[in-house]
């Protein structure tokens, strides 16, 4: 994907290959910012995007949150008819689960809030919550909130349609390439320093998941973003698990879980979350892992095992742990920083 001839200058230059770069790069070369360049240091994906989840739930707790979910489905469901690269976007609805009566009442306003944003969203009894989860014990189910329009892409695909869309509109991407430092003048950006040379720019995106933190230090401005530990099982094929099954949310567990490749993903958001020294995280090394921990999953995994009784004699392929970068509020941060001109 990369070229040999690096430019001198880019109106934007965006910092970071994964997701968040790829996508706005494609926005930026598709409001005519056509000289646009994407920067990452080692692979597209190689640093949280790879190994993600890649849920896409379109009810958020804002107007402005959802309407931006709404756009990236519309996005997803036509990129592949733009640019002939696959997204793997299957729309194949979400279901949430009430297994207490203040729950319950939640899913009940999340239906409310779901018509209130122009969002499908239907809150259903046990029993039909049982027709679109068989597996699952429905024992202290309550009800559920059912929503046909979320689903789940191929975090590598999209990100591959997304540069293709970019690049067919003048914008460049250049991988293996270090950023080593921001170039400011009176409080604004200028350029980035990089081990291929300088290249001047009026405004950089930073992109850059796990080492935001680190990357906006460069130019003197402060990210409150750290890395944490993030789990999911994934299982060898289930009997009776199809591809036509729904994302099945249990909050009150913690849980998130999904088909795949006939197996079982399930991943938790645990209230307890495990912390990572930064410097356990290096920035050459990509595509990186971090070891099982059973111990901290364990708590998780009996919930697990009492929403899905299959899980009991399913044979585990591996706990993933990969890393995953939080802001303070779990909110995403948007915007120019308060330190830096033209650093967003």
């Amino acid at each position: 994907m990369s070229v040999n001839s690096i430019p001198s200058h880019a109106s934007v230059i965006v910092i970071g290959g994964g997701i968040m770069g790829c996508s706005t790069l494609y926005h930026l070369a598709e409001k005519g910012v056509t000289d646009a360049l994407l920067l990452e240091r080692n692979q597209l994906t190689s640093g949280t995007t790879w190994h993600s989840a890649a849920q896409v739930r379109a009810l958020r707790s804002t107007r402005n949150l959802t309407d931006l979910i709404r756009y990236s489905i519309d996005l997803y469901s036509n990129l592949e008819q733009e640019t002939g690269q696959q997204t793997g976007w299957i729309n194949k609805g979400s279901l949430s689960i009430a297994t207490n009566p203040d729950r319950l009442i939640h899913i009940k306003r999340q239906e409310a809030l779901a018509h209130l944003f122009g969002i499908r969203a239907q809150t259903i009894g046990r029993d039909e919550a049982l027709e679109r989860w068989p597996h699952m014990n429905a024992d202290d189910v309550l009800g559920a909130v059912w929503s046909p329009d979320d689903g789940r892409v191929s975090p590598s695909d999209l990100c591959a349609a997304l540069v293709k869309g970019a690049k067919s509109r003048g914008a460049k991407l250049f991988e293996d390439t270090d950023v080593t430092g921001i170039v400011t003048d009176d409080g604004r950006v200028t350029g980035v320093e990089t081990d291929r040379g300088l290249i001047k720019c009026d405004a950089i995106a930073l992109c850059t998941g796990l080492w935001s933190k680190e990357a906006a230090s460069l130019a003197a401005a402060h990210v409150p973003a750290w890395p944490c530990e993030h789990f999911y099982l994934l299982t060898k094929p289930v009997e009776g698990i199809t591809g036509n099954l729904p994302t099945l949310s249990d909050h009150d567990s913690h849980l998130y879980i999904r088909d795949d490749s006939g197996g079982l993903l399930v991943g938790c958001f645990e209230p307890l979350g495990k912390p990572i020294d930064p410097e356990r995280i290096g920035k050459n090394a990509p595509f990186q892992l971090l070891s099982e921990d059973w111990d901290h999953f364990e708590p998780m995994m009996v919930n697990a095992l009492n929403r899905l009784p299959a899980l009991e004699t399913a044979e585990v392929k591996m706990l993933l742990n990969g890393p995953e970068s939080f802001t303070p509020d779990g909110s995403f941060m948007l915007g120019e920083t308060a330190e830096t001109k033209g650093l967003f």
